[in-house]
């Protein structure tokens, strides 16, 4: 379900596809979702006739399933148009968190908008506070989130220009709410983890027109490896400013700031972010030596500095249902 959705600025242009990585913001136009194989050879991929259609979905050794939602997406600022993918990985499962010693569970409202409760705030449906102690601002309506699901989120609403619960109002300089906010859930959940895109297709259809800017980087593993990567969730943007005196934009770097502080001392990965507009990453001395490998993309969660490709995220995900209903 989505509700007051809007055009963003339009551009133009197509190209096949380049497998080099890409670093910095970038303005992005979606191509396809889940391509099938017929749709990756439109696009420049290489591949055989007979070749098996790419799985989005699998099952690791303790048997819970694994859903992947892919983007091909366009980057529009750079001459070549070059094209990537952008997985979100998603779960039936709930989304937890021991990080506070006590169990929580992601919530969600309608608006997009999250929060983290214990079982009795759920219970009540109770607001919980921020560590300054402000109420978090989000809707007492809430439900608890899938895995993967407010990241999701977050993108759609960001690429459909859905019109925010508040707006900064320039006469009083506060955020005030916005006079009809636009909504945008997922329903068909159960179907999107196995596999079924069908809902994301139809959202995306309504504006096929329009583009949004994502901060991409280089995530690199242990092995010496490097994957194109993306920041989720407060990363997206439709208009930002880039500021001509350091060609930044200082928006994103106070978000990366922010982000690669909490991320250094809560992963062991290695991750590259650059504020400036995207442009191709090359090896330097100082990272990782082998570059060969053009896997797709990976989200990586800014409220716990963990890759969401790798299996150490779900290790907090233990049941479908978090608490004793």
């Amino acid at each position: 379900m989505i509700t007051n959705f809007n055009d963003t600025a339009v551009a133009s242009g197509s190209d096949f596809i380049d497998l080099k990585k890409f670093i910095g913001v970038g303005t992005i136009k979606i191509l396809a979702i889940n391509p099938t194989n017929s749709i990756l050879k439109q696009y420049g991929w290489s591949i055989p006739d007979g070749s098996d259609e790419p799985n989005y979905v699998s099952t690791d050794k303790e048997g819970k399933k694994n859903a992947r939602v892919r983007f091909l997406v366009q980057v529009q600022e750079l001459d070549e148009k070059p094209i990537i993918a952008m997985d979100f990985w998603i779960r039936p499962e709930f989304r937890t968190s021991t990080a506070s010693g006590e169990l929580k569970v992601q919530v969600i409202d309608n608006y997009g908008r999250t929060a983290y409760v214990t079982k009795n705030q759920f219970d009540n449906h109770e607001i919980p506070l921020t560590r300054n102690g402000n109420p978090v601002k989000i809707d007492k309506k809430y439900r608890m989130a899938h895995t993967g699901e407010a990241d999701l989120i977050q993108f759609l609403m960001t690429f459909l220009n859905v019109t925010p619960f508040e707006i900064f109002d320039t006469v009083s300089k506060k955020y005030v709410p916005s006079k009809a906010p636009g909504e945008l859930t997922i329903d068909a959940w159960d179907k999107l983890c196995n596999g079924d895109v069908k809902e994301i297709k139809d959202m995306v259809n309504l504006k096929p027109d329009n583009r949004m800017k994502v901060e991409f980087g280089i995530r690199s593993n242990q092995d010496n490896k490097s994957y194109q990567a993306f920041l989720t969730s407060d990363f997206f943007a439709n208009n930002i400013y880039l500021d001509p005196k350091t060609n930044k934009y200082n928006k994103v770097q106070g978000a990366i700031d922010r982000f690669m502080e909490y991320h250094a001392a809560n992963s062991s990965i290695t991750l590259q972010f650059d504020a400036s507009p995207i442009h191709e990453w090359t090896v330097s001395a100082t990272d990782v030596k082998d570059n060969s490998d053009a896997d797709a993309p990976a989200s990586i969660f800014p409220d716990s500095g963990v890759d969401f490709s790798s299996p150490e995220y779900f290790k907090d995900n233990p049941d479908d249902l978090p608490f004793e209903m």
